[in-house]
């Protein structure tokens, strides 16, 4: 996909720019910022999509520079659709609109309840402010997701904060195992298997996760940091 952005054919392009609305944010970022000024207007809005949630944490030039693709984003929305809505209460959120963000996510789940992107931002809001409403929120995501591993992530993460490890980490782990995994769950598996003195299973973990994903200086570290306290 990252190649593919260089095509001079514009279909190329945004097939490969929506591909990385879902990619780890530093990839996004890394990959898409460029892009932003595309002359096709579809690669335009993709990168728009994958660059609104990382608004507040670029620095204020590069945020600023991108506000014209964020308004093209906005002004292409449709409220009749449920990946519009939750797009553009994304939008809200990063622009600091926090109610209003979370009644059109509410909104986009009145239109579609089993649609997980807006479950997963709502329930991202509500942790702030009220973590058991978050809670249900990802079980109910859980449930009606159960393969996906960014919902079973989440739940379990909630779980941790709500210092329920034990029970944490069963989740924690079925997000590593799912086929959207990426290695940021491995770390937080790892983390949770030694916080309850699993540290042979957080090392074996560590170990499987970096050869899915080689050269990751995140988890090559934390396995040189638990191999002390294991023979």
């Amino acid at each position: 996909a990252i190649t593919s952005l260089q095509d001079t054919s514009p279909m190329m392009r945004e097939a490969a720019s929506r591909l990385l609305i879902s990619a780890p944010e530093e990839l996004r970022y890394q990959v898409l910022f460029d892009h932003a000024n595309d002359p096709d207007k579809s690669v335009r809005l993709n990168v728009g999509k994958a660059l609104v949630p990382l608004l507040t944490q670029l620095p204020l030039e590069e945020a600023r520079s991108l506000l014209p693709t964020v308004t093209e984003l906005t002004d292409s929305l449709r409220v009749d659709r449920v990946a519009d809505l939750t797009t553009l209460a994304s939008i809200q959120l990063q622009i600091g609109q926090r109610s209003v963000a979370e009644e059109i996510y509410k909104e986009a789940l009145g239109m579609e309840p089993h649609y997980l992107p807006a479950l997963l931002n709502l329930a991202d809001l509500k942790r702030e402010d009220d973590e058991s409403e978050s809670l249900a929120l990802l079980r109910r995501a859980v449930q009606q997701a159960p393969d996906s591993g960014a919902a079973l992530h989440g739940f379990g993460l909630a779980l941790v904060r709500a210092k329920r490890t034990e029970e944490a980490v069963h989740y924690l782990g079925l997000a590593f195992d799912q086929s959207d995994a990426i290695p940021r769950y491995a770390y937080v598996y790892a983390v949770a298997l030694e916080s309850t003195g699993e540290v042979e299973e957080a090392l074996s973990v560590l170990a499987n996760a970096l050869e899915r994903w080689p050269n990751q200086p995140d988890l090559f570290a934390l396995k040189a940091a638990y191999r002390p306290t294991f023979p």
